[in-house]
C-alpha cells in the first residue's frame, strides 16, 4: 500500500513501532499431555500505514523531525477499548467518552472526507453506523508553562519557559493521552521524486502528468473526429426548415418543398441544402498522441513492463536484455528510497524500543542494522550474469573439454537455481 502511495501521491507513510494491545494465541501442552489454546492481550509494537488524506504537517516542514504532526484516526469502539492500561493513555478519560459515546461528532472530518467515502462505496451515515471514533494524535512542541497548568510535574519540566516535544490525543473535545516525547517521532516517509525544501513530493502520477493530459486530449479529439468524419454533414438554410421542426430533426431520404422565393434568394451555384464530408485527421492525431506517449517511456518505459516494440534495438533480444538492464536502474533507485528512508529508521526505532522496554535480554545488544535490499538484488544479479557468461565462454570444444559434462552441468543448476528454475523438473 505505501508503494502505491508513492506511485499516486506526494509521499507514502510508515509508522511505527507504536504499541498496540493484541490478542496473542499461543498453544502449551497440560500435563496429561493434551495441546491447550489460549489468548493472550498483550502490548506488542506494530508498523502500520499512514493513509496521506489522514496526516497533517507544518507548513514550512522540511522533514518529519522538525515538524509539528498532526494524525487523524477512524477507529472502531474495540480499537479504542484497545488502549485502556496503555502506558500514557489516560484511562478514565477512554471511558467517557466510551460512556458518552460521543464519536458521532464531526468535529474531526475535513472537505475531503466526502469524495472520499464516495471512492471507499460509503457514506457518512455508514459511518456512524459502524460506531467509528475520530481521534486527532499530535506530535510536535508545546511551552512548558501549559504542560505545568496540565499537570506535567517540575521534574518532566523543568523549565517553563522551553518548549517540550509532546504526543498527544483528544477525541470529541477530551484529551486521552499527553506525555513527554524524548525520542524522534515514529513516522518514516518516502516519497517517488523528492523536491528541495519541502516534504512533499513528486508522485509517479504528478511527473506523467502533463503527457497524461496531453494523452487524454488527443485521444478525445481523435473520437469527435472519428465520429464526425464517420457521415455527411448537411447544411442547410434556416428557410428550408418546415415550421414547427428542427433542423437536427430532418433525417435523410425526406423530402422538402421549397418556395421559389427562397430559390430567388440564393446566389448563383447556391443550394438550399449542402452535404460535405469532413476530413478524417485520425493519423495526425495518433502522431501527436505517440509523441506524449514517447515522454512518458523517458520515465517508465513501455518494454519494461512488457510492451515491446518490434523494431530498433527493443526488437533483438540482446538488445531488450540490455534496455530492460538499463530501465531496472529506476526500479533499484526505487528500492533503494524505500529501504534507505522507511525499512532502515523503522528497524533503527524497533532495536531502540527493544533496548529501553523489553525484558527480553536476548534482543538486546549493540545492534547497527544493515538494510541489504538494492545489495541483495544487484549481488544476485552479477551472480546470474557471471554465470551466464561463465556458460557462454564454455560453448566451444576447448571449454567443454575444460569444464566437461560435470562441469556444465553444475553451471547449468547454478543458472537454473538463480532463475528459481527447479532442473529437476
Amino acid at each position: 500500500s505505501i508503494i502505491k502511495d508513492m506511485l499516486i501521491m506526494p509521499l507514502g507513510v510508515l509508522k511505527g513501532p507504536v504499541l498496540r494491545r493484541k490478542q496473542i494465541v499461543t498453544y502449551k501442552e497440560d500435563n496429561s499431555g493434551q495441546w491447550a489454546k489460549y489468548v493472550q492481550d498483550r502490548l506488542v509494537p506494530s508498523l502500520n500505514r499512514v493513509s496521506f488524506f489522514d496526516i497533517f504537517f507544518s507548513p514550512s516542514a522540511t522533514n518529519v523531525n522538525d515538524s509539528y504532526i498532526l494524525e487523524r484516526h477512524r477507529m472502531h469502539i474495540n480499537e479504542l477499548m484497545s488502549f485502556i492500561g496503555v502506558e500514557g493513555f489516560f484511562d478514565q478519560e477512554i471511558e467517557a467518552v466510551l460512556y458518552a459515546h460521543e464519536s458521532q461528532s464531526m468535529a474531526y472530518r475535513t472537505w475531503i472526507d466526502s469524495a472520499r467515502e464516495i471512492q471507499e462505496g460509503h457514506t457518512y451515515l455508514d459511518v456512524l453506523n459502524e460506531d467509528l471514533t475520530y481521534a486527532l494524535e499530535f506530535w510536535g512542541m508545546v511551552r512548558g508553562r501549559y504542560l505545568l497548568d496540565f499537570g506535567f510535574s517540575e521534574v518532566e519540566v523543568p523549565n517553563p519557559a522551553l518548549a517540550y516535544e509532546i504526543e498527544a490525543w483528544i477525541i470529541a473535545g477530551r484529551i486521552v493521552k499527553c506525555i513527554i516525547n524524548p525520542g524522534p517521532k515514529p513516522y518514516h516517509i518516502v516519497s517517488f521524486e523528492a523536491r528541495a525544501d519541502t516534504i512533499w513530493g513528486y508522485s509517479l502520477a504528478d511527473i506523467l502528468s502533463d503527457s497524461q493530459t496531453a494523452v487524454n486530449s488527443n485521444y478525445r479529439s481523435l473520437i469527435n473526429n472519428t465520429i464526425d468524419s464517420s457521415h455527411p454533414t448537411v447544411m442547410m438554410l434556416s428557410d428550408v426548415v418546415p415550421p414547427g421542426r428542427s433542423a437536427s430533426t430532418i433525417g435523410p431520404g425526406e423530402r422538402l418543398v421549397v418556395s421559389r422565393d427562397i430559390l430567388n434568394t440564393l446566389l448563383p451555384g447556391q443550394q438550399p441544402i449542402q452535404y460535405f464530408q469532413p476530413t478524417n485527421n485520425a493519423q495526425s492525431i495518433i502522431a501527436a498522441m505517440q509523441v506524449s506517449l514517447k515522454q512518458a517511456d523517458n520515465e517508465v518505459p513501455s518494454y519494461e513492463h512488457g510492451n515491446a516494440p518490434s523494431s530498433g534495438a527493443v526488437g533483438t533480444a540482446t538488445g531488450l536484455d540490455i534496455l530492460i538492464g538499463q530501465a531496472e536502474k529506476g526500479t533499484k533507485e526505487l528500492v533503494g528510497k524505500i529501504t534507505s528512508f522507511l525499512i532502515k529508521p523503522a528497524i533503527e526505532m524497533m532495536i531502540d524500543h527493544n533496548m529501553t522496554h523489553s525484558n527480553d535480554d536476548g534482543v538486546k545488544g549493540d545492534f547497527k542494522p544493515q538494510v541489504r535490499g538494492v545489495a541483495s538484488m544487484l549481488g544476485s544479479q552479477m551472480r546470474t550474469q557471471r554465470i551466464q557468461t561463465a556458460i557462454q565462454s564454455s560453448q566451444n570444444p576447448i571449454g567443454m573439454q575444460i569444464t566437461g559434462i560435470k562441469g556444465m552441468t553444475e553451471l547449468y543448476s547454478e543458472f537454473f537455481a538463480e532463475l528459481d528454475i527447479d532442473p529437476e523438473k
